[in-house]
Order: C-alpha cells, then structure tokens, then sequence
C-alpha cells in the first residue's frame, strides 16, 4: 500500500489574517484587505488598489519586506514540529519565491533566503532551500514534489512554503506598463497583495511516532508547462491546465470521490479565468458542484503564495466543520506557463471529520 503524505502543519501571514486559522475565517466572512496604496499611483494620479501587511511600513519594500513576511509564517510552522526533530537532518524546508522579474532578480532570491535565516532561529540554516519552482504554481509544484518523496518512503519532514510581495518600485512599474495593474487604465488587471504561507509534511509512521495529529493528505498532484502564457502572441487553449487537473485527479474514483471545493488563482486578469474556461470544454469538468473559490478577493494577488494558502483554507474548512465535502482541487498558473494542481482530502485521523 502506498504511504500517505499528511498536511500536519499550517501557517499564513496575509492582509487579512495572521494565522492559517484567522486568514481562513476573514476569507470564509468575504473579508477584504485591499485598500488603496498610500504612495503607488496610475497613470491619472490616483492610487492604486492594493491589499497591504497591516504591520509592515509601505515605505518598506523589496526583500526586507518580503523576509519579514516568510519569517513570520515560518517561526509559526516550525512551533508544530516536535524539538527533537527540528535540528537533525530529518526537516527539510523549502520556499517557493516569485518569478523572475524587475525588482526580483537572481542576487534578490540569494538575499531573500539570507535574510529569512537571520529572522529564524534555525541551528541548520542549510536546511532552508529556495524552490526550484516560483511564481503562482510553484508552492503546489514543491507540495507535489514533497508529497512524492514521503510516498516513496522517506521519513523526512517536509516544510513547502511560498512569499509574495508585489511592493518594489521597479516591479510595480512593470506591472503598470504591462497593463496587469487593475486601474481605470486596465479594467483586467489584478489588485497586487503579499502573503506567506508554508505547510509541513510527514508520512503515517512520523505521525504515529511523534503524536501528531493530521489536518488532510495529499490524493494527488500534476505539473505541466503551457507554452502559450500570457505574454505571449499565441492562444491558451487551456490543455496545459486541464492535463493538471485531471492529473491530480487521477487517482480519484469518479465520480463518487469527485473534489467538492475548487480553489484557484483567478484574480480578475480575464486570460486565467478564459484558461479555465477553456480547460472545462477541453475535458470537463470533475469536481462535484459548479464554481471555484478565488481569494484574490479578499486578499489580492498573493503569486507564489497561493498554493500554501490554499492547502490552508481547505484544512481550515475540514477543521471547523463547513466544508461541502471532504475532498478539494487546488490549482494554479505561473506567469513563465507552469500550471499545477493538487487534489486534498481531509484526513481520517481529523478530530473533526466532515460528512
């Protein structure tokens, strides 16, 4: 029998809640943390629409802010992982971060992880590793990688997280002049927020050993690249997408295991939720009821973010007793055209199960 992977940990920092449990509340209330940004204008002078950190300065910017914001997530998820593992070679962590991009470049993804490590007290700071997969997908991508690992037998802890922040000058500027911004210039466009997220891992047997208790585990996952992103003059006609989903769902008996709750990265930009649209007509639809959860909402655009918030929603709605049903579909798009999905369902050993 294959091992299971277990989600036992969950940590968020958003603008709308500081824990997995407070930003899954507001996100479930409809709660919104855009407001307009106090320096950032558009093209008429007025400010643009963002969903900022209430306790971060908006004079900070760059890798100092988004440091602050994976420290915090980090310190939460670390606290759910017995001491005694914490400083052997059993914990891996690793940090999905954004695309390549002005104000992100390669020196910023080197500092980034120095600056985490400085803000957390690890004894092994070699355990912290960048990602090799960024933007919106690759928290799932890491999750998927992470999940497949345990499956294979290793008893390792896995730590996936992922950090976002829009709020550099030179980033901000791109997105303007690409027209993503949404404004009174660019309708489609996206309100830019930041969040961090990360979700720790183990296996059946490290759960049993070290008395934890298992929020979901991981039904399935698929990573694919769509050649035809949105920068690009070709059409999407969402196979990438739908091959993912419908990967991730792969071992699911349909229809009677069909997810109940889509949560995706649908944030106002009209190619990702054309994309989705089109994924449907390519292959159909799995999920049991119609529609999709988009905290963008609530919480702006949170990119690389996005796949460990969401593993935190659905956790949160089996934990608390209002979720349509016991499985979700979580899927993803990055900007570069990787697109992933991830299939949860809540787990047998959950205080609190689900009908």
């Amino acid at each position: 029998m294959t091992r299971r992977a277990h989600v036992f940990g969950l940590s968020a920092r958003t603008p709308v809640g500081l824990s997995a449990k407070s930003a899954a509340a507001a996100v479930r209330a409809g709660v919104s943390g855009v407001t307009s940004h106090p320096t950032f204008l558009d093209a008429n002078g007025d400010a643009l629409p963002a969903a900022l950190d209430r306790l971060l300065a908006p004079s900070a910017l760059g890798v100092g802010r988004l440091g602050v914001l994976a420290a915090h997530a980090l310190r939460d998820v670390l606290a759910t992982i017995p001491l005694p593992l914490l400083d052997t070679q059993y914990v891996r962590i690793s940090l999905s971060m954004p695309e390549l991009r002005p104000g992100f470049g390669s020196s910023e993804k080197l500092a980034l992880i120095e600056d985490v490590v400085r803000r957390v007290p690890i004894n092994r700071p070699s355990i912290l590793k960048a990602s090799p997969h960024s933007g919106h997908a690759g928290g799932l991508c890491a999750l998927h990688d992470a999940a497949g690992d345990i499956q294979r037998g290793s008893d390792e802890i896995w730590v996936v997280g992922g950090v976002e922040s829009y709020f550099d000058v030179l980033t901000m500027n791109w997105l303007h002049a690409s027209r993503q911004l949404h404004s009174h210039r660019s309708r489609s466009g996206f309100i830019p927020g930041e969040a961090a997220a990360f979700v720790a891992l183990a296996s059946d047997e490290v759960l049993r050993r070290f008395g934890l208790s298992s929020f979901a585990t991981i039904r399935g996952g698929s990573a694919e690249i769509e050649r035809n992103s949105i920068k690009s003059d070709s059409v999407n006609d969402g196979r990438a997408l739908a091959d993912v989903v419908h990967g991730a769902a792969a071992s699911l008996r349909l229809p009677d295991e069909a997810p109940d709750t889509v949560y995706c990265d649908i944030n106002g930009e009209r190619f990702r939720s054309e994309e989705w649209g089109m994924a449907l007509l390519k292959k159909g639809s799995i999920q049991r009821r119609a529609g999709y959860v988009a905290p963008a909402d609530c919480w702006g655009d949170v990119g690389a973010a996005s796949g460990p918030l969401f593993c935190a929603l659905a956790a949160q709605s089996w934990e608390r007793c209002y979720a349509a049903g016991p499985r979700a579909l979580l899927w993803a798009g990055s900007e570069s055209g990787l697109r992933a999905a991830t299939v949860l369902e809540a787990s047998p050993y959950s205080s609190r199960r689900t009908s």
